[in-house]
């Protein structure tokens, strides 16, 4: 806070804080905190879980690719072969 008169600068004045108002005010921060954290752990979560799905689809695909590229192959080699 400043008080300023027309003739005389702005000087800084010191606001007294309650001790119990700052420890009031540091365990709503702590506890915003601490739900934030919650949150964000439980999203973390989620997406571990989803990227095992991704993760496992991906193996299913790359397992159906190199069977079909096996597949193709035989087929050129029974072509070539007629």
């Amino acid at each position: 806070m400043t008080d300023t008169t027309v003739n005389e600068p702005a000087k800084p004045s010191h606001v007294q804080i309650d001790p119990m108002a700052a420890a009031s005010e540091a365990m709503a921060l702590n506890e915003f905190y601490k739900n934030r954290n919650l949150l964000l752990a439980n999203e973390i979560a989620g997406m571990r879980a989803q990227m095992s799905i991704i993760e496992a689809q991906c193996e299913a695909f790359r397992t159906e690719l190199e069977q079909r590229n096996k597949d193709l192959e035989a087929a050129q080699k029974t072509k070539r072969s007629a």
